[in-house]
């Protein structure tokens, strides 16, 4: 976790950067991989503009109810953890990288980049709370319970399926019990990618 220099225009608070490689000191032929999680200096360093923006988020639904200026980190660490699920899935060591698992790291990188393992690890949640429940709720409706942020867009329009995976940690490490269903179902399946019970 590191403080970076950052401006209001840079548009986060907080923001978590996976892939850094660094060559491994003994060989060319295996790298590093450094995860961080960047605080924006505008808001970190200025906690009446952050207490402002975080209170603005909460009363239009963009974040989780019981939200502040702390928990947008845990946001952050919900990245950092569907990170990690993917990595276990594919049983590749998120700190080291050879050549020889090279490929499946980049196919992987891919998954996590593009959304996909974020949007698989949703389908389950979702396919598991409609077994519960029989609901007729959608996908869509399902994400947006969590928080406006949970149904994110880039700028072309796509859905960032990460950011439901966050937005789901946040809220249950806000709220645990009282968190939204749909949250409680994403932590849950986050947990069994990352080897928990």
């Amino acid at each position: 976790i590191t403080l970076v220099n950052a401006k209001l225009t840079d548009s986060y608070i907080a923001a978590f950067m996976p892939f850094f490689p660094f060559v491994y000191p003994d060989t060319g032929s295996r790298y590093l991989i450094k995860t961080q999680i960047l605080l924006n200096s505008a808001y970190f360093l200025n906690i009446q503009r952050m207490e402002a923006s975080i209170k603005n988020a909460v009363e239009v639904g963009h974040f989780p109810p019981n939200s502040n200026r702390y928990s947008t980190v845990a946001h952050e660490f919900g990245h950092y953890l569907s990170f990690l699920a993917m990595m276990k899935e594919n049983k590749l060591d998120y700190v080291l990288i050879s050549d020889l698992d090279s490929d499946t790291f980049i196919k992987s990188a891919n998954a996590f980049a593009d959304g996909s393992f974020s949007l698989k690890m949703m389908t389950e949640a979702y396919e598991n709370y409609k077994s519960k429940t029989n609901t007729s709720m959608s996908l869509l409706e399902f994400r947006s319970s969590i928080s406006a942020y949970a149904v994110a867009k880039d700028n072309k329009g796509e859905y960032i399926y990460d950011e439901t995976i966050a937005e789901a940690f946040h809220d249950y490490y806000l709220n645990k019990n009282k968190s939204k269903d749909a949250s409680k179902e994403i932590v849950s399946v986050l947990n069994k990618y990352l080897g928990g019970s």
